[in-house]
């Protein structure tokens, strides 16, 4: 029972990160297809609360690795993540009350 628990969090949580992430391009795509740098547009559902401001940033986070080489850095350390993130969940996946040789 509890694997298949875990399992069930493991799937809500992934998900969870997938809307998160289509929801952040979707809104991405509709601001470079609608508004002009450095415009703002209040959203619709929620008037003047909530304004989508429209700024262009060529880097990474905060404009670092701007340079010619800085993809292929941000590459290798996102896959660097990745790989840590699959290997430490494989170990906790292995070493449960659940496992048995």
């Amino acid at each position: 029972m509890p694997l298949k628990r875990a399992r069930l969090y493991d799937v809500l949580a992934l998900c969870t990160a997938i809307i998160a992430i289509v929801l952040d391009q979707w809104t991405k795509a509709l601001v470079v297809r609608n508004m002009t740098v450095g415009s703002e547009m209040p959203f619709p559902i929620f008037g003047h609360n909530l304004v989508l401001n429209y700024i262009h940033n060529s880097g990474a986070a905060f404009g670092m690795l701007s340079g010619g080489s800085g993809s292929i850095i941000l590459a290798i350390l996102i896959g660097v993540a990745i790989l840590v993130v699959c290997y430490l969940y494989a170990r906790m996946l292995n070493t449960g009350p659940w496992y048995t040789n």
